[in-house]
């Protein structure tokens, strides 16, 4: 009713869409729906942590943008986000110290829980007090020693990783070069251990427990000049890589990144 003149208002008619009108817009309106954008997914966070010894810590390299891992995350940080790179990397560590840092230290539990990639470089310091060529060949009674206690060793590490900590990252292991140039006598004892050990890390059944791809720096390493892949030539003697063994070994994670 208009309150001023005191007429009513004649009802509004509300007048019915045809039926083959309403079936005709009705394509139209799903098309319309069909076409809104999806919400943009967020790029996935890396988050990287490097587990090992002197060759994790960067020992050798001119710099630690030029090590091992200072390459590899400089390389994931070109592909996606990188919210965190951890160097856990302990110079003489050997795989029963790895296994204890990670058995017992809270951040490197919470660390390894938490990474997307994980690298390990382990084992070289369980051979070092057996093999060194250079200060008297190998021993071979506490060579064998150190291959037994490895062969324990490292699975227990791979079953702390996966099942006590329980991560789930993509987790690569770089296998042991060979250091010892081929005029230094011993070298070919050296060069066996070395493999023995390298066996142990691409066991089939150690690669089931800890699901990891192997990086084989050991062919690259005996396909190219020891002496400019590593410090061993030099006075005194140092078996770290150099800048060129740190890119090798670099490129050659890469590649499995890539891949897997």
């Amino acid at each position: 009713m208009n309150l001023r003149t005191g007429h009513r208002r004649p009802p509004r008619t509300i007048i019915p869409l045809p039926a083959a009108l309403i079936l005709a817009l009705m394509p139209l309106a799903v098309m319309t729906a069909g076409c809104r954008r999806a919400p943009a997914s967020k790029p996935t966070q890396i988050r990287y942590v490097a587990l090992g010894d002197s060759i994790t810590a960067g020992w050798g390299a001119s710099d630690p943008a030029h090590s091992l891992t200072g390459l590899f995350a400089a390389y994931l940080k070109h592909g996606a986000p990188v919210e965190m790179v951890t160097n856990l990397g302990v110079p003489g560590l050997n795989s029963q110290g790895l296994l204890h840092q990670l058995q017992t230290q809270p951040a490197v539990r919470d660390s390894v829980r938490s990474a997307t990639i994980i690298t390990i470089s382990i084992g070289g310091n369980d051979l070092l007090p057996c093999v060194n060529p250079l200060e008297g060949g190998v021993d071979t009674a506490c060579a064998d020693a150190s291959l037994k206690s490895f062969e324990a060793t490292w699975p227990a590490i791979l079953h702390e990783i996966r099942d006590s900590i329980g991560s789930r990252a993509r987790l690569y292991v770089l296998n042991l070069y060979d250091v010892y140039p081929v005029f230094i006598p011993g070298q070919a004892e050296a060069d066996h251990v070395v493999r023995r050990l390298n066996a142990i890390i691409t066991n089939k059944e150690n690669r089931s427990i800890g699901k990891y791809q192997i990086v084989d720096v050991y062919s690259a390493f005996e396909a190219g000049d020891i002496c400019s892949l590593t410090h061993v030539c030099t006075l005194p003697p140092d078996p770290h890589p150099t800048d060129a063994g740190y890119r090798l070994m670099a490129g050659l994670l890469e590649r499995e990144a890539k891949a897997n």
